[in-house]
């Protein structure tokens, strides 16, 4: 695509048509500020990827925090909208793969990049099953600019050292990963339900949700009346084998 211009030569009064490329708006899109949220409970890795930011005009850290539960806080007093979340999978209080569940149901538009010390498959997996679009192992965060990049254009992200292994799982769990809610709960008890991983309680679960306590206590008693488990500790063992929770194993 080119635009044409004629410049005058002044002696012959002849115009000379220049051919100039015009910027593709996909060059504009990528040349605007990307807004970043960081959520990871070591101060180091934040740090890291706080030099790698100032290196880069076109990034901006937003938001800060130590663990899903402080991060999902803090996204309700500023609204973001079109933000890249780079969120680690191994968190205290609130880890990585409920704390994407939760941004799944509540702030669609922000797309999250997981991160991990973890490279083996079944670590890493869950966050990407939880709706994050891409993720990196945290030695190799120099490809983190590619990998924000990528998402941010709407792609997804693997980092190439554990591709391959993500591929193979993803042959090898068709029938399990698309395995559907078969108790056709509402969204408002499989949110309740996404959240039991997260130690928080039930008055935190409700001002995170915008709930009274008493909505909450009663989607445990409907979640009892729908699938006959009334303790916290069986129904999350209902909700990982229906998996409507998704999780993440360290070792």
């Amino acid at each position: 695509m080119y635009a044409f211009f004629g410049i005058k030569n002044t002696k012959i009064s002849v115009f000379y048509s220049i051919s100039i490329p015009l910027i593709c708006c996909t060059n504009l899109y990528m040349n605007s500020i990307t807004e970043l949220i960081i959520v990871d409970d070591s101060p180091a890795i934040i740090k890291a990827i706080e030099n790698m930011v100032i290196n880069y005009t076109n990034y901006k850290i937003v938001l800060k925090a130590h663990n899903g539960h402080e991060a999902a806080i803090k996204l309700q007093t500023t609204k973001y909208s079109n933000c890249i979340a780079i969120v680690d999978i191994n968190m205290p209080v609130m880890d990585g793969v409920c704390f994407t569940q939760f941004m799944a149901n509540r702030y669609k538009d922000i797309k999250v990049i997981g991160i991990s010390m973890y490279s083996h498959v079944e670590a890493f997996s869950a966050i990407l099953e939880a709706g994050a679009k891409g993720f990196v192992n945290k030695s190799n965060l120099n490809i983190l600019q590619e990998a924000i990049d990528k998402v941010k254009q709407g792609e997804t992200f693997i980092d190439p050292a554990v591709k391959a292994d993500w591929e193979k799982y993803l042959e090898q769990n068709k029938a399990l990963i698309s395995k559907t809610n078969e108790y056709n709960l509402p969204n408002q008890l499989i949110e309740h339900l996404q959240l039991l991983p997260a130690d928080i309680t039930n008055a935190q679960k409700a001002l995170l949700t915008s709930q009274s306590v008493h909505t909450i206590n009663q989607h445990q008693k409907d979640i009892k009346k729908i699938t006959g488990y009334s303790s916290k500790p069986s129904q999350l063992i209902f909700a990982i084998r229906e998996r409507i929770v998704k999780t993440f194993k360290a070792n």
